[in-house]
């Protein structure tokens, strides 16, 4: 298994951890107008189409040329920092629990989450 595919399964344990806990949220109460959910949206949407594009149909060439020479010390330091980052994010949406949206909203009975990866980070996810 290449280091790219690890990430890759990675992420992928991540994206499942999201869905599912995006069913077994809070109702919302109030919700961020629709502008302002696009100002944070778009660039998302355009970091996660650049990351997991086709490096072939990218056509911005500099994102796809090598900064460091790929060795096996680099790979495995890279999958566990990535490792390490969706460990973290999948304990704070975890520990966020019911309270957690993908926009910003206000939900029924909310609560303010410090404790945790809360206490050390403000937005951990």
């Amino acid at each position: 298994m290449t280091a790219i595919q690890a990430s890759g399964y990675l992420w992928m344990a991540l994206c499942m951890v999201w869905f599912i806990g995006a069913c077994r949220t809070k109702r919302t109460q109030q919700r961020a107008d629709f502008i302002s959910r696009l100002s944070y949206g778009i660039p998302v949407l355009v970091a996660f189409a650049l990351m997991f594009a086709d490096s072939d149909s990218v056509s911005l060439s500099w994102l796809v040329v090598p900064i460091f020479h790929s060795n096996t010390v680099l790979a495995a330091t890279g999958v566990t920092l990535t490792a390490l980052g969706v460990a973290f994010a999948i304990w704070a949406r975890l520990y966020i629990g019911q309270n957690w949206s993908s926009a910003v909203t206000i939900k029924v009975g909310h609560q303010l989450i410090r404790t945790g990866p809360y206490g050390w980070v403000r937005h951990p996810i």
